[in-house]
């Protein structure tokens, strides 16, 4: 008997060791983004999408000590780049992987927060061929999958792309 009790408790200690940490590793999968979110764009010079993003293993946050999140920065900005080549081809714009004129994407930072559900926020950076600069942030909340929340924030990161002035006049040709 007391070899069962011994046996239990350090099999009872295996097991929880085992689960007091789960890591979880958080994969973007393309959304679409809502027509009425950007308005009417002019049609510029062909453009070539580049991700500046340097593999690696970006951590998005620990939670209550057991749970921690992950993402792979290249994956994440090809998913950003997937949305945004979508939306510019649905607006007539030509992408060309010779093209002069470029955006580079690249993921600076991302976060994720658990509670009620799932907020997840990604902030990027664009630099068009002639070196401007721009920066831009998408916030989502997802009440149950923290995929989708991000994912939603990727979207919000293309919507912010498409609405920015200085970058819409790029993309028409006149920057």
């Amino acid at each position: 008997m007391a070899w069962f009790t011994k046996s239990v408790s350090a099999g009872t200690l295996a097991v929880f060791a085992c689960f007091s940490s789960c890591s979880h590793h958080v994969v973007l999968r393309p959304y679409p983004m809502r027509e009425d979110r950007v308005p009417p764009l002019v049609v510029g010079p062909a453009l070539r999408l580049e991700n500046g993003s340097s593999a690696g293993e970006l951590l998005l946050g620990k939670y209550a000590g057991v749970h921690t999140y992950h993402a792979d920065p290249v994956q994440w900005t090809d998913v950003v780049l997937e949305n945004l080549s979508t939306e510019l081809g649905k607006r007539g714009f030509s992408l060309d992987a010779g093209a002069d004129r470029s955006l580079r994407v690249k993921l600076e930072r991302a976060h994720l927060t658990t509670g009620d559900g799932f907020r997840c926020s990604l902030t990027v950076a664009v630099r068009t061929h002639d070196g401007q600069e721009f920066s831009f942030t998408g916030d989502n909340y997802g009440p149950v999958d923290q995929n989708r929340a991000c994912a939603g924030a990727a979207v919000r990161v293309v919507e912010a792309i498409l609405n920015h002035r200085d970058l819409r006049a790029y993309l028409a040709g006149e920057g």
